[in-house]
């Protein structure tokens, strides 16, 4: 009885912390990580791998400490690899970057260890076999991957990097370094792999990170680096990693337009045409392949799909039967009444094959392979869209802050780079590249009933490449404008494509980036060829896509859109669609968007309302009938504060959003006293 009280008491005990939700793997795997014989620790290291997600602090430790061994490559390697799963998991909290901080040191000086014996091996100076060599790649590789993993997610290891000089130059030399070490045949595969963390790494580290840049631009090996990422830019097959130079490199770039540098030997115009050379090949998309692919990957996810429900109705079944008891002579007698009943029935003409269990297996490792092999297929593709994006978002005018005298030199400096980047996108033919891409992402592929019950991560990876095109196209039309040379496309044809891409968007990131590149497009240089195009059908395609969208930043877009059009027609003499009936209809429905925008408390919708008949009404002339029909100033008068009330609640908003719904409930005041005054 003794024995039994104490254990119901240690099992209360387990129970009474559930917030805990690391593994206490206890002490048994720390002293096997620590056993004197590498086999205990290798297998020890083996068995974590698949639960390394969540580790006890003693046990991290121990794994850490593996990492450093330098008598043991193999136990090191699946080290790396416990704590590259600790990473790409754990980081999502805050708790583990004040610990995670300091392992770039370690992993800086244990890539340096593989550099050095792999070089030597390579020189001669020691002999190693390809299996040695095979685990020295290995470990580097994932060394790297923890290195990408703590650059992009912990705040803290970018501090520690940022404050060090000399790591920087370390990691910078020894990602060079790598980049060039030569490799056997047999080792391509692992090496490439390699190649593409390594310059992930460089890429994260200098995405939008001025004074990292500014830091590494004075060390004395930077010209050296530069000529050797440059040779490896031109010459390596991984296109991977050829994209992530590609990234490092225009974020360097860029951070030269702005600041001082010299460049020395190296001539940066050729540079960048090709880096853009190289964008230009990979934004292509093989429809037919791509076609017969996400068909393939279709069937897959349906046979997955059916194994799933059969496993789950098999335990269904095995547990109803426990729970029935049912004694075996009562079991004997149902089939044997089924089989009789089998009997009777008409034999059907088809034939059942038989498939053992290794069988059935096989369909669900074909979806999962042909997923990993569809994913990484279209990650070039990706990261593609990412860098043109950046880049075409970048070709801006001159700064509003740099107005100064002593600035004029530094401004006209900054808009012939812009001048000569925008030429080069130009010669280069990417805009129309992504125009091309867009025509094949946007297909109504989604809307067939054949692929709507489509993986998820098929869809949602669909869906980010229509994300990412719908961007580049927005920042195109805005940006590639100038008054030496611009983009020469079809401003109608564009704006007619994008209306059609509406009705092939795969998710929700999809359907907002498209309705904010079309808001982008109408107030580009070329939105007014797009509004003299308008006819009555585009006011009612806006009406009807915000009656049917679900998600707000959606909705603020088509709204928005609506204002353009309204306020740009009744300016103009003759214009056929903006009859009084057009605007009531429009005004009617702002209006339903927003008071339900105020059941709801969305600030969005109910500021954009405010903005856009605002916009439409502060001209007079502007169908003053409607506006008292509608009792307008009577929905303001009641309204207002309901904005105000929502601007209070919005916890989640940025400060600049605040600011902006706080500027149009403060202009919808005014508008109140103004129409007020004048219907006085």
């Amino acid at each position: 009885m003794g024995k039994n009280t104490k254990r119901k008491h240690r099992r209360k005990q387990q129970l009474g912390n559930p917030q805990d939700e690391r593994v206490h793997e206890g002490p048994s795997i720390v002293a096997k990580l620590r056993h004197n014989d590498p086999k205990m620790r290798h297998a020890a290291l083996a068995a974590l791998v698949h639960i390394s997600s969540k580790m006890h602090p003693t046990t991290l430790q121990a794994v850490r400490d593996q990492l450093m061994d330098r008598t043991h490559t193999e136990c090191a390697s699946m080290a790396a690899a416990c704590l590259s799963n600790f990473l790409a998991f754990s980081l999502e909290k805050d708790d583990f970057h004040a610990l995670t901080a300091g392992w770039v040191l370690l992993l800086v000086e244990r890539l340096r260890d593989c550099y050095q014996q792999i070089e030597s091996s390579n020189n001669g100076a020691t002999i190693l076999s390809s299996t040695q060599l095979y685990l020295l790649w290995e470990l580097a590789e994932r060394c790297w991957t923890c290195l990408v993993h703590l650059v992009e997610n912990n705040p803290l290891a970018m501090e520690r990097l940022l404050r060090s000089a000399s790591l920087q130059q370390d990691v910078t030399q020894l990602l060079v370094s790598f980049l060039h070490l030569k490799c056997s045949v047999d080792h391509q595969t692992l090496v490439d792999a390699l190649h593409t963390m390594a310059t992930r790494c460089l890429h994260s580290m200098w995405d939008d990170n001025g004074d990292l840049i500014a830091s590494w631009a004075v060390t004395p090996t930077v010209y050296q680096s530069l000529e050797l990422l440059i040779s490896f830019l031109r010459d390596t097959a991984s296109t991977t990693a050829r994209l992530h130079v590609i990234g490092a490199w225009c974020s360097f770039w860029s951070w030269t337009q702005q600041n001082s540098f010299q460049w020395g030997t190296l001539q940066p115009s050729i540079v960048l045409h090709d880096c853009l050379t190289i964008l230009r090949q990979t934004l292509v998309w093989d429809a037919p392949a791509r076609a017969l692919q996400i068909a393939h990957l279709v069937t897959l996810y349906r046979t997955h799909q059916k194994e799933e429900a059969d496993e789950v109705l098999e335990k269904q079944i095995v547990s109803d039967q426990q729970k029935k008891k049912e004694p075996a002579k009562l079991i004997a007698r149902r089939l044997k009444e089924k089989r009789k009943q089998d009997e009777n029935r008409p034999k059907d003409t088809t034939t059942e094959i038989p498939t053992d269990s290794a069988m059935q297996e096989e369909p669900s490792l074909d979806w999962e392979s042909a997923l990993d092999q569809w994913l990484s297929s279209i990650r070039p593709l990706q990261l593609a869209l990412e860098i043109t994006a950046n880049l075409s978002i970048g070709i801006s005018t001159t700064s509003d802050d740099a107005t100064e005298d002593g600035d004029e030199l530094m401004i006209d400096s900054h808009t012939s780079m812009n001048a000569e980047l925008r030429q080069l996108l130009l010669d280069t033919s990417i805009p129309d590249c992504i125009v091309e891409l867009m025509r094949h992402l946007y297909q109504p592929l989604w809307s067939d009933a054949s692929t709507q019950d489509a993986a998820v991560a098929i869809r949602s990876t669909i869906g980010d490449l229509q994300s990412k095109v719908a961007v580049c196209v927005g920042h195109c039309v805005t940006s590639l404008q100038d008054d030496h040379r611009s983009w020469n496309v079809d401003a109608v044809a564009l704006w007619n494509h994008l209306t059609q891409a509406s009705q092939a968007v795969a998710d929700e990131n999809a359907t907002e980036s498209l309705f904010a590149s079309m808001v982008m497009a109408l107030q580009s240089a070329k939105g007014n060829a797009i509004l003299h195009s308008f006819e009555l059908k585009d006011v009612e395609f806006l009406l009807h896509q915000l009656k049917l969208t679900k998600f707000t930043v959606g909705a603020r877009d088509l709204i928005c859109m609506l204002g353009i059009i309204l306020c740009s027609s009744f300016e103009r003499d003759g214009f056929r669609y903006h009859t009084s009936e057009v605007n009531e209809t429009v005004a009617q429905t702002l209006i339903d968007m927003g008071t339900s925008a105020a059941e709801r408390h969305s600030a969005v919708i109910l500021s954009e309302t405010f903005r856009v008949l605002m916009d439409v009404y502060g001209n007079d002339d502007c169908h003053p009938r409607i506006f008292d029909s509608l009792n307008m100033l009577g929905y303001f008068q009641k309204y207002v504060p309901a904005l105000k009330q929502c601007i209070h609640l919005s916890r989640d908003a940025s400060p600049d959003e605040i600011r902006q719904w706080k500027e149009t409930a403060s202009n919808a005041s005014r508008f109140i006293q103004y129409k007020k005054g004048y219907g006085n």
